[in-house]
């Protein structure tokens, strides 16, 4: 059954490979993963420069686990001739869709970008969706000389996947730093940072302090932002050991019996106990056990301090 499971979550790991394999079409669903093809999403629109030069504008979502309520809204943004987009203005208009074709706007929203490794870059947006179905997403494009839009639609589902943001995170046991278990049992990290493996999530949420937990496979990880994820795990600890735990979960139970061949692996229940489809996952969890932040895919230091800060206060 376990191995039936490691297959079936390669898929969607790669889905959060950006720009690289693969992301969701416009239903959300896993597109077949070919590296040789040039995949593009169905979200696509023609617009104009102020020179009149027609340029093809490409939405890539990013997000797999949307559900009614606040939602963290992740996505690409490519132009044909120019590549990835960075560090545009862009504004977010959702709407409902259904059978009226005047839907009123929901929710107008501005997304920031965030730098990703190997140069990758993307878009997130705070979302709020006040029942399932599908979305419709008209996402704005602008800087000094080009602008444009372009309409997609996200289905939306009526409960998360994953623990859902304000509810209480599950009390789960992980593996821990003792005589029973080496470091190399743990983590497939290749300079593992002890403190990170000196507490289960239960005992964790226990303390009554706040705690940013990241699920990820630094050495298996096919997006390769796993390792960079952990990475900025250990750079938030040194920032606020003292007023806060940090926990990593290794995707795989057995890390050291991998030895390259993910045909070993087994999944660690803790993932499949938090139902995570994909990594890396963060979660950051305030002092009362309490989802208050969840990212799918890498999220970068910035914007997770972001998030601390209002919680430490």
């Amino acid at each position: 059954m376990t191995k039936n499971l490691i297959k079936g979550f390669f898929p969607v790991i790669l889905i959060i490979l950006f720009f690289s394999c693969e992301f969701n079409n416009t239903n959300n669903e896993v597109q077949t993963f070919q590296a040789h093809n040039n995949l593009l999403t169905k979200d696509q629109t023609v617009y104009e420069d102020s020179n009149n030069n027609k340029m093809k504008l490409n939405v890539y979502w990013a997000s797999t686990d949307i559900s009614v309520g606040e939602n963290r809204i992740a996505f690409g943004l490519v132009e044909e001739s120019i590549g990835p987009l960075k560090d545009y203005e862009i504004v977010i208009y959702s709407f409902y869709l259904s059978n009226n074709k005047n839907s009123l706007i929901h929710e107008v929203v501005n997304a920031s970008y965030y730098e990703w490794p190997q140069g990758r870059g993307i878009y997130v947006a705070n979302m709020n969706f006040n029942r399932p179905g599908s979305w419709g997403m008209t996402v704005s494009v602008s800087n000094q000389e080009k602008k444009g839009e372009v309409t997609t639609a996200l289905n939306v589902q009526d409960e998360s996947k994953t623990p859902s943001l304000n509810s209480k995170a599950p009390m789960s046991i992980n593996k821990t730093y003792t005589s029973e278990y080496k470091l190399s049992n743990i983590t497939s990290d290749l300079h593992p940072d002890i403190d990170l493996y000196s507490l289960t999530i239960s005992d964790a949420i226990k303390t009554a302090k706040p705690l940013l937990i990241v699920f990820a496979s630094p050495a298996y990880c096919i997006t390769k932002t796993c390792g960079p994820q952990v990475d900025v795990l250990k750079i938030l600890k040194s920032k606020y050991k003292d007023k806060m735990n940090f926990i990593h979960i290794d995707v795989y139970n057995n890390p050291d019996q991998i030895k390259g061949n993910l045909e070993q692996a087994n999944i660690s229940q803790v993932v499949l106990d938090w139902g995570l489809p994909s990594e890396p996952w963060t979660f950051l969890i305030n002092s009362e056990g309490i989802i208050v932040g969840k990212y799918e895919g890498f999220a970068d230091e910035h914007e997770l301090e972001k998030s601390i800060e209002l919680i430490i206060k």
